[in-house]
């Protein structure tokens, strides 16, 4: 079911929001707006033509999405709202004008001046010099501004003060001050980007309900939990000859049999837990490959990965980098023989809903996070040690990683739909809308 752009406002609106957490307003709310359709098309329709919002998204690399899971989850975004009359803005960070788009999926793209810098500490730089470029450049173009875990939100109370009107909603999606590839100066930063972001934003989205309280204290009052969806892709037959000769990993990738390894998809850093990942694997001493799909902008990190591996395994361990085409990423991960997720940061992966929806058993790393996405098909390691136990276990007990499997996308089609997840977008928006401009 596609966005109406029609959504009634019921009047009991301020009462609902008085009366309960906005969570349960909002899941309420999302309910009335399908019941209410047809009346608003027959009776309403030129009352409420035209007040659609302009939401700007901040936070972003940008679009289309070539990176990581904002990127993923501002796709689905545009995509889901394309038919409506919302109108949607996106920053882009600085491309050669020839690759440069002006819209995609009916949104507009806007792009900063300058393009990324290739060291990793000067993107950080950049990546905060482009969020507040865009804080100012969007304060007057939209009515609600998105901001995706976004730099330098201390200068947000300067954006309301350009625009009294614009509201701001923030989506939280890790604990960022504690991600082991920041230094102690990098942490602190993020750990004061979030603290000014809970206090000056009118709504904050959290999509894992343990994120809330691990964040520093604020008015949780004005949280609300929304998760990720995911979509199910279509089966894709076994064929590794799509990989091309051209390609620097083809040749391990052209070799891999049809269930006989195991697959990561996850970039290369610490807190993704990659190295414990190579570790249990090297310690249950399967006979299976082992196939870790995914960039790295710590060229350390991935040369300590890179001699964990040692020589006669040097063919089992295979590190492919990033692959963005779908359908061999789709390819390779649902004829796996399962899915390893290290991610311990917080939040909901894309990549772990994916895994869930094509019914892979899944090991992922012990935390609260994975648990609560995981529920009954939760199969997790600590350390390298119950990696490998776990690895052994699945390997003989065809039945559990066959059931597991199965439970894990049953959940992922019933509780992870992006239609579910926008509807509560959508009731959001217009409540908080409503509510600040009655």
């Amino acid at each position: 079911m596609k966005f109406d752009p029609m959504n009634p406002l019921p009047p009991v609106t301020n009462i609902l929001i008085a009366q309960t957490p906005i969570n349960i307003a909002v899941e309420r709310y999302s309910k009335k707006i399908s019941c209410l359709k047809i009346i608003i098309r027959l009776f309403f329709r030129d009352i409420y033509w035209g007040m659609a919002l302009r939401i700007g998204i901040v936070g972003t690399r940008g679009l289309p999405p070539e990176y990581g899971g904002y990127e993923t989850f501002a796709d689905h975004f545009v995509k889901y709202f394309e038919h409506s009359d919302f109108e949607i803005l996106v920053a882009c960070e600085g491309r050669d004008k020839t690759s440069r788009t002006r819209t995609y999926k009916g949104a507009n793209l806007f792009y900063f001046p300058i393009k990324p810098p290739r060291n990793y500490s000067l993107r950080k730089i950049y990546e905060g010099l482009n969020d507040l470029y865009y804080y100012f450049f969007f304060a007057r173009k939209c009515d609600v501004m998105f901001i995706l875990a976004g730099l330098g939100t201390q200068l947000l109370p300067l954006v309301k003060l350009l625009n009294p009107r614009l509201r701001i909603v923030t989506n939280n999606d890790g604990i960022e001050w504690e991600r082991e590839k920041y230094g102690r100066i990098e942490k602190i930063l993020w750990k004061s980007f979030i603290r000014s972001s809970l206090s000056w934003s009118d709504l904050v989205i959290f999509d894992n309900k343990e994120l809330i309280e691990r964040f520093p204290k604020h008015n949780t009052k004005k949280s609300i939990t929304i998760e990720y969806g995911v979509d199910k892709p279509e089966h894709i037959p076994w064929e590794p000859s799509i990989f091309s000769e051209g390609e620097s990993t083809t040749p391990h990738l052209r070799n891999l049999r049809d269930n006989e390894y195991y697959v990561v998809v996850a970039r290369l850093q610490k807190d993704n837990n990659t190295h414990q990942i190579i570790e249990g694997f090297l310690l249950s001493e399967s006979n299976k490959n082992l196939l870790i799909i995914g960039d790295s902008l710590d060229n350390s990190y991935q040369k300590y990965l890179e001699l964990l591996v040692p020589e006669n395994a040097h063919d089992r361990v295979i590190f492919a980098g990033g692959i963005y085409d779908q359908r061999k990423l789709n390819m390779l991960r649902q004829h796996s023989f399962a899915y390893l997720h290290g991610h311990s940061a917080g939040g909901t992966n894309p990549s772990l809903l994916e895994a869930m929806v094509m019914g892979k058993a899944i090991v992922s790393h012990n935390n609260p996070f994975n648990s609560n996405i995981l529920r009954d098909g939760e199969i997790s390691f600590s350390d390298a040690e119950s990696l490998a136990k776990k690895l052994r276990m699945l390997e003989s007990d065809e039945k559990l990683r066959v059931r597991t499997g199965m439970n894990n996308m049953i959940r992922a089609e019933k509780r992870f739909t992006w239609e579910r997840c926008f509807e509560k977008h959508n009731a959001a928006f217009s409540l908080l809308t409503r509510l600040k401009n009655p």
